[in-house]
């Protein structure tokens, strides 16, 4: 018999996750977020284990190898379940669906102690007008296409409207202590006074019901001084400003309105960010596309620039337009980010390190139980507010009146929909359950997911395949560079 994939073999992969990135193998232990760096001949028999016998992948691999290297191999995939190097598998993998969640992290949703979470942060959309006009942005969709006009109506939120979001959340808060209050937009420094309003009311609600309120602001930053920056350092502000890298790359889809490139202006408010800021607690974010399928140059050329804290994202996207990604482009983004693995590698042998978000693995290092299942908490634990005062389970689904759960002023009026996320953990995900990078992902986006299926329990097949991707070279970024961070 030959080693083939079968739907047993794709079990055992959601526990034991074996792959090649860079000519170097891994196992992943899924449950415990063990990561060991492997020969391919282990890797061969660890990919079998527990679905064949021992006589069967002897019999399966033995042109490759000699039996004594294939039971030797056996050997030591045994001595590393006996010794707690590995998490045990369970014990029928023949019976995929007799599978349940008690054996994916130990128990069920509500077994976790998950069924309920408090609010502990809140996106302003300060601001729906912008500077730019960005050919990819998600936050069009708030925009009435016929007029150009935002569909509320209301461009700018006022501070009313902000300081009643921030007493929502103080108010549904609990036993929470520290808070976030995220301002976002459009571009929100269009609407500075209202942030900065908004701001100091925040500081003083939440001082006065004795918790703590962090503040984060997502620019393009074209519209950065030198007073603007001092201020958010001094309210102890993290800041994202936007750039995707080479200008031709930037410049392709980040435009003003008159059809001009902002790269130029962007850079200047990014240097402006960096020779004013003492906090520096910053990433500058990038976005790709299928238009600069060499995104590894972008990162690049931002690190050239001396930023030194980096995101780079796929976009948001379907795939039905012309910057989607699709099926097609997946083996050219896989080789970008084995690009982008070793420039990371190199500079940190260098003594140059720098950081790039996406390989920040929390799990390594022992994330929390409720990040591993819940993800981003969108609904429930983190809702975005318009400047009319309407509540999203989270920016993504703004100007989709399916997803209005009620208004500052009244409160949650439709609990049956924060409901629906409270209990989309990736538990509940039919596609997550088990895939390996269930944890590491914590079941992905559900505004991607909603869009991709018409379900946010659903799955956007190629969103899915590119954080599968990003996930194993963040996993090999980390071998190659741990302990020189």
């Amino acid at each position: 018999m030959k080693v083939c994939r079968s739907p047993q073999r794709d079990v055992l992969d959601s526990f034991w996750h074996v792959f090649n990135f860079l000519q170097t193998w891994y196992l992943y232990d899924v449950e415990s977020g063990a990561l060991h760096r492997i020969d391919q001949i282990l890797s061969e028999v660890a990919g079998a284990f527990g679905v064949y016998s021992l006589q069967d992948i002897v019999r399966s691999l033995g042109d490759r190898y000699s039996r004594d290297q294939i039971e030797s191999a056996y050997a030591d995939i045994e001595t590393m379940l006996a010794s707690g190097l590995l998490t045990p598998l369970p014990e029928d993998l023949e019976d995929a669906s007799s599978l349940s969640s008690e054996h994916v992290s130990g128990g069920g949703y509500e077994d976790a102690g998950l069924d309920y979470r408090p609010l502990k942060a809140i996106c302003l959309h300060v601001s729906h007008a912008c500077n730019l006009r960005c050919s990819y942005c998600f936050v069009s969709r708030a925009w009435d296409p016929q007029t150009g006009r935002p569909q509320d109506r209301v461009a700018l939120m006022s501070p009313e409207v902000g300081m009643r979001a921030v007493d929502l959340m103080i108010e549904k808060s609990g036993k929470v202590s520290n808070l976030e209050v995220d301002f976002f937009g459009g571009e929100p420094l269009l609407n500075f006074d209202a942030v900065v309003a908004i701001t100091e009311y925040a500081r003083r609600a939440a001082a006065a019901a004795n918790k703590n309120v962090h503040f984060s602001l997502t620019t393009n930053a074209v519209e950065l001084t030198p007073s603007i920056v001092e201020y958010m350092d001094r309210m102890g502000f993290s800041v994202i400003l936007s750039l995707d890298g080479r200008p031709e790359t930037h410049d392709r889809w980040r435009r003003f309105p008159d059809g001009s490139g902002s790269y130029d202006r962007v850079v200047d408010g990014i240097m402006t960010y960096l020779r004013h800021s003492s906090l520096k607690d910053y990433y500058v974010r990038g976005t790709y596309t299928s238009a600069n399928l060499d995104f590894s140059e972008d990162v690049k050329h931002i690190n050239r620039l001396g930023i030194d804290r980096i995101s780079m994202e796929p976009v948001v996207s379907t795939g039905e337009n012309d910057f989607g990604l699709k099926p097609g482009d997946l083996p050219a983004v896989r080789h970008q980010y084995e690009l982008l693995v070793s420039y990371y590698a190199e500079r940190a042998r260098e003594g140059r390190p720098f950081e790039f978000f996406h390989f920040n693995l929390g799990a390594l290092n022992g994330q929390c139980y409720e990040r591993r299942l819940l993800g981003c908490g969108a609904g429930y634990q983190y809702l975005a507010v318009t400047p009319a005062g309407e509540i999203y389970p989270c920016h993504q689904f703004v100007g989709d009146g399916r997803f209005v759960l009620g208004d500052v002023w009244s409160g949650i009026v439709r609990p049956e929909i924060a409901e629906q996320f409270r209990h989309t953990s990736v538990l509940e995900k039919p596609r997550c359950r088990f895939c390996w990078a269930r944890y590491l992902c914590s079941g992905g986006c559900h505004a991607v997911a909603y869009r991709a299926s018409g379900d946010i329990a659903g799955a956007d097949e190629v969103a899915c395949e590119v954080t599968r991707t990003r996930l194993e070279a963040a996993l090999a970024a980390y071998a190659l560079t741990a302990g020189r961070q």
